[in-house]
């Protein structure tokens, strides 16, 4: 018997692109003021650079994994067992920053007193300043400058951080049985058993409605506060046995080798979850539309349930400093502010289906690998190789949903494959 310990430690440096970020670019249309009698459109937009922000408290990540591995012999059977947890400490995750940014816009009716007959526009803007000038091509009219709204927003830059920490941990084992000499045959069974859990927590800004206006026509003006990410789910629990058996024959007298491996999934389980440091983070609604939790159930994980999420805290553009609680101010506002609940419905996050929170467990599944080498002498051998050349195409079944599929195309198992190999020893 033996007995073995290991202890790594490893670093992953930032990637050289957030280290040397490429900007891109946000494009918000401002003046268009309709078709031309030439029958061309004139656009004008406000361009404003992206980039991603340095965080100069950005952590490097580490990963550290800790082994003990156990090795004895009984008879011609050795065993091996390793057992190993790797912890992956201050993960890099990538996140928005949100900051106020207005910008001119110019619509349709500052053209509505305009005395340049519209056959005879030319339109300009200042590149600096925003604001459009209409000038006309005949010259008989001066040239006048449009009126404009100063229109408030968002501008968005990402940004790194360092997220909370994660571990996986599991148990391999190796059992060969050695050779039987009166069949020339070996055989061998190896298999997993591996565990993860991860959850974000760290609290990330989202605005869900930039791109659309507010009922009065004012961009959106509200960030939401999430802990973690601004989905329904914020980490996911993942439970996995596999179990393998090869088989080895080789036959001395016509020089023949022939090997099978039989691989098996006995259990994948998969669950998506959404928990924080004072309990879930998600909550029941009674249907697909609903805002307000359910008065019924409070269990997310508990059966076919559509889940909602508010962020913990939102702001506004009005005030970016002060935190305002959501669920406070959103179950206010339904009763005594149906303008601001409509507003702060749109920061709302809801399952797409109701069983989001149900557990993927997929029965059991397998597939068979067969190589077959003939030697040719002393210097040339041929194989030939087959993957899952059974081509297993079975049903598993899908516990979450309660469905059947077919593992042909699932990448559960790979594809069906095969072919020759020539060796020439020199």
């Amino acid at each position: 018997m033996s007995l073995r310990a290991g202890f790594g430690d490893a670093v992953k440096l930032p990637s050289s692109y957030i280290l040397n970020p490429t900007p891109t670019y946000q494009d918000r249309l401002v003046f268009t003021p309709g078709t031309t009698a030439e029958n061309t459109t004139y656009y004008a937009y406000n361009t404003m650079p992206s980039t991603t922000i340095y965080n100069p408290n950005l952590k490097w990540q580490r990963s550290r994994l800790i082994e003990l591995e156990f090795n004895a012999r009984i008879g011609q059977v050795d065993i091996s067992l390793l057992a190993y947890n790797s912890k992956t400490i201050a993960p890099y995750a990538d996140a928005t920053l949100y900051t106020p940014y207005s910008y001119k816009f110019t619509d349709q009716t500052a053209l509505d007193n305009n005395l340049i007959p519209e056959a005879n526009r030319s339109y300009a803007i200042d590149k600096t300043t925003g604001i459009v000038t209409v000038s006309d091509l005949t010259g008989n009219l001066p040239s006048q400058q449009l009126a404009y709204k100063e229109r408030n927003t968002f501008k968005t830059n990402s940004y790194y951080y360092n997220e909370s920490d994660f571990s996986k941990r599991g148990l391999e084992w190796v059992i060969n049985f050695g050779k039987i000499p009166s069949i020339h045959t070996s055989f061998q069974v190896d298999g997993s058993y591996n565990y993860y859990k991860g959850l974000k927590t760290k609290l990330i800004a989202y605005s869900p409605s930039l791109s659309q206006n507010m009922a009065d026509g004012n961009p959106y003006k509200y960030i939401g506060l999430y802990e973690g990410t601004d989905e329904v789910a914020n980490g996911s629990l993942s439970k996995k046995i596999t179990n393998n058996l090869s088989i080895s024959t080789h036959i001395p007298a016509i020089r023949l080798i022939v090997s099978l491996r039989l691989e098996s999934c006995l259990y994948d389980y998969k669950q998506k979850l959404s928990e924080s440091s004072t309990g879930s983070r998600g909550f029941v609604i009674d249907n697909r539309s609903d805002y307000i939790p359910s008065n019924s159930e409070t269990n997310i994980y508990k059966g076919d349930y559509f889940v909602a999420l508010y962020p913990l805290y939102y702001v506004s553009l009005d005030d970016m400093n002060t935190k305002i609680p959501f669920k406070e101010k959103f179950l206010w506002a339904k009763d005594n502010d149906s303008a601001l609940f409509n507003e702060l419905a749109r920061m709302v996050v809801r399952s797409n289906v109701n069983y989001y929170f149900k557990p993927t467990d997929i029965s059991a599944y397998f597939s068979a690998n067969l190589n077959v080498t003939k030697e040719l002498g002393d210097h040339v051998s041929i194989s030939f190789l087959a993957n899952n050349f059974f081509n297993n195409v079975a049903k598993v079944k899908n516990k979450q949903n309660n469905s059947e599929y077919s593992l042909f195309g699932s990448g559960y198992l790979p594809e069906f494959y095969y072919g020759l190999t020539l060796r020439i020893k020199l």
